[in-house]
């Protein structure tokens, strides 16, 4: 049975995966990907064709269940997209047939991560100052 509220299998993952976060943080989270069979995780950014259609993009971009976090930025691409697979395979059928099809995409550009080396989800008090993290 879905979780409440959820209304397809998708929603149901994002809940799943959004509980483990609030429970366990970002480690927890990765847990719950491993466990899907959801081993790739893709940095890609996006230039848009026209900076005012932001919002559209966004839009078409929160109906992707593989995408995870969103993030508006500054520089050539728009937006930066962090996005999970089951393989690569599967990222190219996300990028070429989902993400690269949404109206206003002019262009991607795809990193692959390969190792997280730093697992921290918030800033911690203290260390905005060099001689603290000696």
């Amino acid at each position: 049975e879905l979780p409440k509220g959820s209304k397809t299998l998708a929603d149901a993952i994002e809940a799943i995966i959004g509980a483990a976060y609030l429970d366990g943080g970002f480690a927890a989270a990765k847990q719950v990907f491993d466990a899907l069979g959801l081993n790739v995780c893709a940095f890609v950014s996006v230039l848009l064709a026209e900076n005012n259609k932001y919002p559209e993009v966004i839009s078409a971009l929160k109906h992707i269940p593989e995408v995870v976090e969103c993030h508006f930025v500054t520089g050539k691409a728009g937006i930066l997209v962090k996005v999970y697979c089951k393989d690569n395979e599967h990222l190219m059928e996300v990028i070429v047939n989902t993400l690269q099809k949404i109206p206003y995409i002019q262009a991607t550009d795809t990193m692959i991560a390969l190792d997280e080396a730093i697992d921290r989800q918030i800033w911690v008090k203290g260390y905005s100052n060099a001689e603290s993290v000696k």
